[in-house]
This record gives C-alpha cells, sequence and structure tokens, in this order.
C-alpha cells in the first residue's frame, strides 16, 4: 500500500510509553497523504488541522489512512505529523511498538516518505512524558509545559513491517463546534491537603502498565481536584465556565492570550453535578493541563474527548480566553436520517444519531469518552444502527474482521475471545456472555450482507468458542459456574449469575442455533433445542423465570431470585414464545404492568428491575417484534426523553451514572425508522 515509505521510530523509543514524535516535510499543494501509526497521529498542514487515526486493527496488523489534502496559495506546502506511542495495556489502542509510515504523493510522484526522504523528525518535548493514566480504560494525560523547549531533531530509525490493511471505513470528519459566551465566570484558589481519588490506575499493578508516583513529572488529578471555586474574583486566578449545548465529541480547541507566565486547566464533564464540573464523575481525570508563556496562540488536544461543559481555569498569571471549539472527531459515512412527525421522539431520534455519530468513527465503541473501546454486545446493537443509517456494514466488517485475524489472543483461554477489541486483556478478565453475542451478530451480519466469505472465515474460531463452552456443560446440559465475568446487565441480575445461570443459558442456547444455521450443523440447532427445554423445566415457575440455581451438597436448587431482565432474556433468546400459551401469561404481564412507569406503579415488587442494557433494550425489541408500536413509542418517550432533553445523547444506564454518550443506545433508530416505515 505504500509505494517507499518504511515504518520508522526513534531508535531505543520503540516501547517507550507515552512518547511523541513530530514529522515534519515540505511538499506540494496538493495531492495524498497515505499514513499508518501505532498508536495514534494527528495531521497539519500548513498549520491548519487536516485529520487523525488510525483505524485500529488487530495485532500485529494496521490499517492505512488515504486523506487527500490541498493547500492555498503559491509555492510548496508545509505537512506536520505528530505521532503519539502509548505503549501502555489499554482498551482503546494496542500495546505495541510505536511507529509511523507516511508518505505524500502529487501528480504521481512521492514527495516524501518516511524512512527514505522528505521528512525530519523531532521528539514532541513540550508534551510531558511522565504523566497519569486518564482512566483504567484509556491511557494517559495530556500535560504540556510550552515554556520549555519544544522540539529536538531525532534521525528516526527503520522498524519491522507490519501487516497492512486498508482503512476499510470512510475517513472521519472534524466539523467544528463553537461554545457561546460563558455562562458562569469566576475565581479559582488552590486549597492544600483537599482529597482527590486514589484510583487503581494511578499505579502500577502486575501487568497494568503506567508510571510510579515516584517518576511523575506532574500530579494532574490531585491538583485539580485542590481547587476550589467561588463567583468572586480570587488573587490566585480565574475561571469560565461553557456549555456547548449538548455533549460534543473531539478535539478540544482553545486560543489564548497570556500577558505572564500562566498554567492553564481544561475540566470537563458530560453534565453538571451540584451546578458544577466534576472530572472524575467516570473514574476518570477529565483535564489537560498546559504551562503557557507570554504571547497568543492556539492549542489543540491530541485526543478527542466528550463533554457538553467545559471549564476554563487560568492560574497564576494574567491569560485571557479568546474562544473555546471543539474539531469534532465523528462517523465519516453519509447518514439517512427519517423525520419524526413527533417532537418528543424527534429530539430523541437525533439524539440517537448523535450517539452513534460519536461511537462510530473506525469500529464500533461502547462510549467516546471514559473507554473508546471495541466492546461485543455493544455491536449487534449498534451494527444494526450503521445499516439502518447507511445501508451498509462497512464498519461492522472491520470491526469482525479485528475479532477474526489474530492466530488467537493472548492472556485468555484457548477458544474465548476478547470481551472488547483492540484490546490488551492481560489481567485475564473476559466475559463469556459477549462471546456468544458475536455469534449472534454474525448471524445478522450474514443477513445484512451477504458477506459469506468472512463468516465461512469465522467457522473454526465460533467452533473454537463451542469447545471452550463444552467444559462447563453440567449432567443437565446446562451451563455451570462459567469463569472470569459472567454479565447479564447492570442490575440485580448481575448479581445472580452462579452457579447455573439461566439467562447466561438461554444466550448460549440462541448462539448453538445461529452457529448450526450458518454453517448447516443440524446438530448444534437440536442441541438447542434440548437446552432450551430443560431451560424452561428448571428456570419458569409458572409465573415467572427465576435466575439462577446454587448447587449444594453436590444438589442443584433453582433460588427463588426473580428479574425483569431474565424474562426479557427468554422471549428474545427463544426460550419462551409470546403465541405458546404456556407464557401467555408472563407475556401479559410484561407488556401491561412492566416498563418505565413501573418505578412509580410498584407492580411486583419481588421482581428485580432492569437497567438500560441490556434488559430494557430487550425489552423495547420485543415489544418492536410484536408490533406493538403505541406502546413503543410511549415506552421510547418514557426511558429517553429525559436524556436527550439533559445531553442531546443517548446514555449507558438509565441515570447519569456512567457515559451519556453510549454507541449500543444509537439502537433507538432502527425502531423508530421502522414505526415510521410501519414495519
Amino acid at each position: 500500500m505504500f509505494r517507499k515509505a518504511i515504518p520508522v521510530w526513534e531508535k531505543g523509543k520503540e516501547t517507550e510509553m507515552n512518547w511523541f514524535l513530530r514529522f515534519t516535510a515540505q511538499v506540494p499543494r496538493e495531492g495524498t497523504i497515505r499514513i499508518a501509526a501505532g498508536s495514534a497521529y494527528r495531521v497539519f498542514v500548513d498549520g491548519g488541522f487536516l485529520c487523525a487515526g488510525p483505524a485500529r486493527a488487530a495485532h500485529g496488523f494496521s490499517r492505512v489512512d488515504e486523506v487527500p489534502y490541498r493547500c492555498e496559495g503559491q509555492g510548496m506546502c508545509a505537512i506536520a505529523v505528530e505521532a503519539g506511542s502509548y505503549c501502555c495495556n489499554s482498551f482503546e489502542y494496542l500495546d505495541e511498538p510505536g511507529f509511523l509510515q507516511c508518505e505524500v504523493e502529487s501528480g504521481g510522484e512521492i514527495a516524501a516518505a518516511t524512512g527514505c526522504f522528505g521528512f525530519t523528525a523531532e521528539r514532541m518535548t513540550e508534551k510531558k512524558q511522565r504523566v497519569e493514566r486518564y482512566s483504567f480504560q484509556r491511557a494517559f494525560c495530556e500535560e504540556y509545559d510550552l515554556t520549555a523547549e519544544r522540539g529536538q531533531a531525532i534521525e528516526p530509525a527503520a522498524q519491522p513491517q507490519r501487516n497492512l490493511l486498508p482503512r476499510g471505513v470512510p475517513l472521519g470528519t472534524y466539523p467544528i463546534v463553537r461554545a457561546g459566551e460563558p455562562i458562569r465566570r469566576g475565581g479559582v484558589r488552590r486549597e492544600a491537603g483537599r482529597p482527590s481519588p486514589d484510583y487503581r490506575y494511578l499505579h502500577p499493578s502486575g501487568s497494568f502498565r503506567c508510571f510510579p508516583a515516584e517518576q511523575l513529572e506532574s500530579r494532574l488529578l490531585e491538583d485539580a481536584c485542590a481547587l476550589v471555586y467561588s463567583a468572586e474574583a480570587q488573587p490566585g486566578g480565574a475561571f469560565a465556565l461553557y456549555d456547548m449545548g449538548r455533549c460534543v465529541t473531539g478535539f478540544i480547541e482553545t486560543a489564548v492570550t497570556v500577558k505572564e507566565e500562566t498554567e492553564l486547566l481544561l475540566l470537563f464533564d458530560e453534565i453538571l453535578t451540584d451546578g458544577d464540573v466534576d472530572i472524575t464523575r467516570m473514574d476518570t481525570t477529565n483535564a489537560v493541563r498546559w504551562r503557557l508563556p507570554a504571547g497568543a496562540r492556539t492549542l489543540l488536544t491530541f485526543e478527542p474527548y466528550t463533554f457538553r461543559y467545559l471549564k476554563a481555569v487560568c492560574l497564576g498569571g494574567a491569560c485571557e480566553v479568546e474562544s473555546v471549539l471543539v474539531r469534532e472527531a465523528v462517523c465519516g459515512a453519509k447518514l439517512h436520517k427519517t423525520a419524526q412527525s413527533d417532537p418528543v421522539l424527534a429530539k430523541i431520534y437525533d439524539a440517537a444519531v448523535e450517539s452513534f455519530r460519536q461511537n462510530a468513527v473506525d469500529v464500533f465503541m461502547d462510549c467516546p469518552s471514559r473507554e473508546r473501546a471495541g466492546w461485543l454486545c455493544d455491536s449487534f446493537f449498534t451494527a444494526r444502527t450503521e445499516y439502518a443509517l447507511t445501508g451498509k456494514s462497512e464498519i461492522e466488517r472491520c470491526f469482525l474482521e479485528n475479532y477474526l485475524l489474530p492466530e488467537r489472543f493472548p492472556h485468555i483461554p484457548e477458544g474465548m475471545v476478547p470481551m472488547c477489541y483492540p484490546a490488551d486483556h492481560t489481567d485475564g478478565v473476559f466475559i463469556p456472555n459477549w462471546a456468544m453475542w458475536l455469534v449472534l451478530e454474525l448471524a445478522e451480519y450474514l443477513e445484512r450482507s451477504g458477506d459469506r466469505e468472512l463468516v465461512g472465515r469465522f467457522r473454526p474460531r465460533v467452533y473454537g468458542l463451542i469447545r471452550y463452552f463444552d467444559r462447563f456443560l453440567n449432567g443437565d446440559g446446562l451451563l455451570e459456574k462459567l469463569e472470569s465475568w459472567v454479565f447479564v446487565e447492570w442490575s440485580k441480575a448481575n448479581d445472580l449469575v452462579q452457579d447455573v445461570n439461566y439467562p447466561s443459558n438461554m444466550l448460549y442456547a440462541k448462539m448453538l442455533d445461529c452457529a448450526g444455521a450458518l454453517y448447516g450443523d443440524e446438530a448444534l440447532r437440536e442441541r438447542s433445542r434440548v437446552m432450551q427445554e430443560t431451560i424452561r423445566a428448571q428456570s419458569f415457575d409458572g409465573a415467572f423465570f427465576r435466575d439462577h440455581a446454587v448447587r449444594r451438597d453436590g444438589r442443584l436448587s433453582v433460588e427463588p431470585e426473580r428479574t425483569e431482565t431474565c424474562q426479557y432474556y427468554a422471549f428474545f433468546c427463544g426460550t419462551a414464545r409470546r403465541e405458546d400459551g404456556r407464557f401467555a401469561g408472563l407475556w401479559r404481564t410484561l407488556t401491561e404492568d412492566f416498563g418505565p412507569q413501573r418505578r412509580q406503579t410498584g407492580a411486583h415488587p419481588d421482581v428485580f428491575f432492569s437497567n438500560a442494557f441490556i434488559g430494557n433494550y430487550l425489552r423495547l425489541e420485543l415489544l418492536y417484534r410484536a408490533g406493538l408500536f403505541g406502546s413503543l413509542r410511549r415506552e421510547i418517550a418514557g426511558y429517553f426523553a429525559s436524556m436527550a432533553e439533559r445531553t442531546g445523547t443517548l446514555w449507558e444506564h438509565d441515570s447519569p451514572t456512567a457515559s451519556c454518550c453510549h454507541g449500543f443506545a444509537s439502537h433507538v433508530v432502527c425502531w423508530l425508522d421502522g414505526i415510521a416505515s410501519g414495519a
């Protein structure tokens, strides 16, 4: 895919954590930039931001972006590529050696190519290296010192060639969203001794990689938590609070004029907590810091962040924030939206589309904030949204291909697949249930795309999963004592996952049926039918399905706890069918007594409530399948109207306790599109 460029990096720094280099070249004013990198890059043309990337790929593989550019004016054009290598285990990027492979083609000729000619390289010495992790799932915080030397020339060394792949998904787009005037101003002072969280991601532990406290150049979290704000001016500094109008995701750009050396912090979150920004609400450090000399300049973050509210804090000097904007990092595919006549549903629809845009740049992400990770199960729902909005499954294909490319996945058992990927799960944690959702997604992907070639290549991986799960079958033919993180959903249902969890078994039976249909294996489909009947016999008490059974003294005892979510799994997975007389009463109960109003009515208090993911979504899917569109409209409004109103996006939970922009939540588009078309 490259005509001349070879991968390069600073010699001896290939596995250095949080290492950043800048590559520059003079090139013709119009052409194409071809680029691959590990972990991340961004490109500037004549000082203006052009793009960022790359699209993520599996271990040992890299996707190549081809980005057209055009400069105004005469003469040569200045290209700058800033490349960062995090080299730590995270859910966002792989822990692999740093490299950049880049060439610029113009008029059919290569004008510059790394490792050959045209590019010069330097360390980005203004970016602090030894800083804290941003979160457990993402890499490092951003801190800059522009009062120090900026740039140190290096001679990059050739690196091993990667397995190169086409990007495969549309290039991201970067529309600008500008903040208006501050909604609040005031003073700020430091107060020593104020407590700050001591997150586990601040300390190296086992295989978890970060800088030890004694090696840190600064402590951003502690310093940010030491700030006290007031409406009155303070000698220590000033702040201004901005409202973007909705949750946005992208690179934060700030224009500032500094009269004397100062420290600028940007603090942000998706909501206000007690009227203020809480940078730790999601167990993150939602903060960026610059040390600035006198002068006017424009600052831009290297990583994208998600927020509605941003607080700019100037400490220790005279600083004027001239403007705040976000260069969004969002899906580049053309989206075809359906008009909604109901104003409440229209607002929810727009919030669902917005949630998709922010979570589908290269892979299907769970959230664009705390994790930016490609999670299974979430992807099952987001993939449907991609097809509904674009008529294609391009992002889904690359997402699935990433799960297919590695020969095996280190740190987890043979046959299992990671719960999210590309990611490094060095602690050995995985979600067995999410592997089941992969097979369900493959079945729907085949229906959407007709791509039997990719599905055929998955056959060994699917049968490897089945062999893995067969180790846990008990004498009744049900899965018992599944290992690692057995996950049903964020509710009481997840406290009832051992020893025999019936929702997990319902899902596994559905997985076997899908695998049998995909590969023409009737034996698997028969196994599924037998499993479903066994689950019905054990779990259904005549009114509801019970969640789990516990083995005591060698005997399996079905426990009395019943969750709303277990009932939805039963109907979604085919364990129960509404046309089956045995479950007609349960179906009436679910459709008439359950839903968003049940917390007010108090109906069936002995059945534990569902949360958004995935119980409420399974419920809405069942209403959709049954053609109960009136109920579906009311419940979509009941579940999501307040989310759309508050953040303009849809949330991970049914309350703002975690991400307020979650990829799977965009699935609301599919239901509203279906209602509009009368499906």
